[in-house]
């Protein structure tokens, strides 16, 4: 379990709304509560769904955030 306090502070915590694994609501709460990290939230998406077609935009949102640590 990795707690907000320990994430570094270029961090990105990808959320999916309907995640069946953990209740990304209150993850992302806990997150922005604690300006932990950024928070990229997936509204619709389930459990993976990220790498699918329908996360293409998703995925080039991450590789933006990634370039900006550079």
């Amino acid at each position: 379990m990795l707690h907000a306090e320990d994430t570094p502070r270029d961090s990105l915590c990808v959320l999916q709304s309907h995640d069946s694994i953990l209740d990304a609501g209150a993850v992302a709460k806990h997150v922005l509560n604690r300006d932990a990290s950024d928070v990229l939230w997936l509204d619709g998406f389930r459990h993976g769904e990220l790498l699918g077609p329908t996360g293409f935009v998703a995925r080039t949102r991450m590789a933006e955030f990634l370039k900006r640590l550079d």
